[in-house]
């Protein structure tokens, strides 16, 4: 019995760098969840324009300091397993 493998193909020279897209960070998708988030909100709660946008402001800002303040309050502790005990 004769067992066929299929030739692999070698890899290509060519990096396909223009289909990646740029890394996103985590402050940036933070940012626009918040504002997608306080949009939403401000237009279905608040009928006055003036309103929303003070609402708007209101919940952006909250999201945005809140995760800044959270972030800044652990970053002493570390962010990796427990070392184990000698």
């Amino acid at each position: 019995m004769e067992s066929r493998t299929e030739p692999s193909e070698p890899p290509s020279d060519e990096s396909n760098d223009s289909d990646e897209s740029p890394p996103m960070s985590h402050f940036f998708l933070m940012v626009l969840y918040a504002s997608l988030l306080s949009v939403f909100f401000s237009v279905l709660w608040r009928r006055a324009l003036r309103e929303q946008a003070k609402l708007f402001l209101q919940l952006f800002l909250g999201m945005v300091g809140g995760g800044l303040l959270v972030a800044w309050l652990m970053y002493p502790f570390p962010s990796g397993p427990p070392t184990p005990f000698p």
